[in-house]
């Protein structure tokens, strides 16, 4: 078995890890509440499902995480070991994430689009090359 000093600091950092997880996750799903639109263009705050969702998950992950750290008898001292530029970090990590979805969202709806237009012409060919007039 593992000291008892041990236990609770992997016990820490498995709650600090869960809460930058579920924030990642939130973070990341920006890009998906609207399928083709942009968030620039839409605001993801219009989708309320997505924002109840979100809402949701956060405070449960907040209460799993203060729960979990009141159980621990020296939560207040493993949580100062960690350091200041970690928590930015984490916090700023998903913003590069957003962008980068963004413009790989910007470039798959012009491929789409010039594909559609492509179908459409050949529709329009084939058809008239049918058609009875």
């Amino acid at each position: 078995l593992l000291p008892l000093g041990f236990q609770d600091a992997v016990f820490c950092a498995q709650n600090i890890e869960m809460f930058f997880c579920t924030y990642f996750l939130m973070m990341h799903s920006i890009s998906y509440a609207h399928r083709n639109l942009s968030c620039r263009l839409v605001p993801p705050y219009r989708n309320r499902l997505w924002v109840f969702a979100v809402c949701f998950c956060m405070a449960v992950q907040c209460v799993w995480t203060a729960i979990g750290f009141t159980l621990l008898p020296n939560a207040a001292q493993l949580a100062q070991l960690l350091p200041w530029y970690l928590v930015v970090l984490g916090l700023a990590w998903p913003l590069p994430i957003v962008i980068i979805n963004e413009l790989v969202k910007r470039h798959d709806l012009a491929k789409f689009r010039y594909f559609q237009r492509y179908r459409n012409l050949e529709f329009n060919t084939k058809l008239g090359q049918t058609s009875p007039i």
